[in-house]
């Protein structure tokens, strides 16, 4: 208990001091990369203060931590992240993206064709150049299937690139990021391909590496 409580005790310190240092500096990238450090300090924390007296407060602190780093993402100007990004900083393109998508997220869905290809076009090419981690506590690998899910499903779909970051992905991720990668080429080849065999092997190679959603359909087609 004492060691959980003087965890959550360190954990609070540490976010209230990033929390001055944005009163004084604003929204800066230096500090969003230590907030993003410090999201696995908070994940650890919820997991240490499990099945203690401490685990509501260690949800509220993990909440409060997640929402001050949204906040952060959300006020960066856009204009340092435009100089970031010239450096070759990725991970200022990746900010750059998720703010396109959320400040012009009305515009998108009312917008005519035009405006809707203008706005899509910013936003790919910030994701894709923000595809490789630079300095945030981030994965790659993530950001590659989250990539894949846009050429994919978006706006103006491209199965090819789709496919291509998936299986990068599939390469360099953790064991479920590569099940997860698998899994997802297994729809593709199914679906948009229809190529059954490179799809059943995708499958196969998800299932080995037990990724949930990949065993509930090896084993509904097993059923069937």
């Amino acid at each position: 208990m004492v060691s959980s409580q003087n965890y959550l005790k360190e954990v609070k310190k540490q976010l209230s001091e990033l929390k001055k240092i944005y009163d004084d500096e604003g929204s800066t990238y230096s500090l969003i990369v230590s907030v993003s450090e410090m999201t696995l300090d908070l994940l650890r924390v919820v997991q240490k203060c499990q099945n203690t007296e401490l685990y509501n407060k260690s949800i509220k602190l993990n909440q409060d931590g997640h929402a001050f780093r949204k906040k952060l993402l959300a006020e960066i100007s856009p204009k340092d992240l435009q100089i970031l990004s010239k450096h070759g900083n990725s991970d200022a393109d990746w900010i750059l993206a998720s703010q396109i998508a959320e400040n012009n997220s009305d515009k998108f869905e009312s917008g005519n064709k035009k405006t809707k290809e203008k706005i899509w076009a910013r936003y790919i090419h910030h994701l894709e150049r923000g595809v490789f981690v630079y300095n945030m506590e981030a994965s790659t690998a993530q950001r590659m299937i989250f990539l894949s899910d846009q050429f994919a499903y978006g706006l103006m779909p491209d199965y090819e690139k789709s496919v291509f970051y998936l299986e990068m992905a599939s390469e360099i991720g953790t064991k479920l990021e590569s099940g997860e990668a698998h899994y997802k080429l297994w729809c593709i080849y199914l679906d948009e391909f229809e190529n059954k065999k490179k799809a059943k092997n995708h499958l196969l190679k998800s299932v080995d590496l037990k990724f949930p959603e990949a065993l509930a359909a090896y084993g509904r087609s097993h059923w069937g």
